[in-house]
Order: C-alpha cells, then sequence, then structure tokens
C-alpha cells in the first residue's frame, strides 16, 4: 500500500503535526507500507528528494498568497499528479495546503 502524507512544513524535530506524521510515517513504514511526505516551502529554489529510513520526503518549492500554498514551478505539478496517482491513501494536513487541490484528481476504483 502507498500512503501519502502532505503537510505544510515537515521538521518533525520540532514538534506539533510533525511529530504526528513522523510517528505514523514509521508506524506503517515498519509494517511494509511504501510512505511518502510532501511537503512544501517559500523558501526551497528546486524539488528536493530526502528519504528518513524509509520514508521518501518530497520537498516542492511554493509561494503562499494569503496563506494557501501555490506552485512556483509549474513542471512539479507533474511530479505531484504521478504521486498520487500512484497513492492508495492521501492524507491532508491542511485544507489551505495546495495539495489539497489535487487530490480531487485521484480516481477512486469502483
Amino acid at each position: 500500500m502507498n500512503i501519502i502524507y502532505t503537510t505544510k512544513i515537515y521538521l518533525p524535530h520540532i514538534g506539533g503535526v510533525e511529530i504526528y506524521i513522523k510517528k505514523l510515517a514509521d508506524y506503517f513504514s515498519a509494517k511494509g507500507h511504501s510512505i511518502t511526505v510532501i511537503t512544501a516551502g517559500e523558501e526551497i529554489s528546486h524539488l528536493q528528494t530526502e528519504y528518513d529510513g524509509n520514508i521518501k520526503i518530497l520537498r516542492i518549492p511554493a509561494k503562499s498568497i494569503s496563506g494557501i500554498y501555490f506552485l512556483k514551478h509549474l513542471k512539479d505539478l507533474q511530479i505531484i499528479k504521478q504521486e498520487l496517482a500512484s497513492a492508495n491513501i492521501v492524507h491532508i494536513n491542511d485544507c489551505k495546503f495546495l495539495f489539497s487541490f489535487f487530490v480531487r484528481q485521484k480516481r477512486i476504483p469502483s
């Protein structure tokens, strides 16, 4: 099973929701599930892929307008769509987060 968590900021060493997502990701990763955390930031200049153990972390460059994050580079949209297409479960941490708009493109099997 492929599980995606989306959050504005993923810095689990600071605390808050990030620790919750880190614990969930560690738990499901230990059960053999593929875990991806998608996060965004204004300070990021290009797409970065990192790994925290078995957890894949995609850091997407974004800009914030009125607290809503938008992509800085449209080429990153295709990468996001590919990640969402392969996901069985998508957990959205914040309704204003830009990836909540792309989740609607995820097909639900009938």
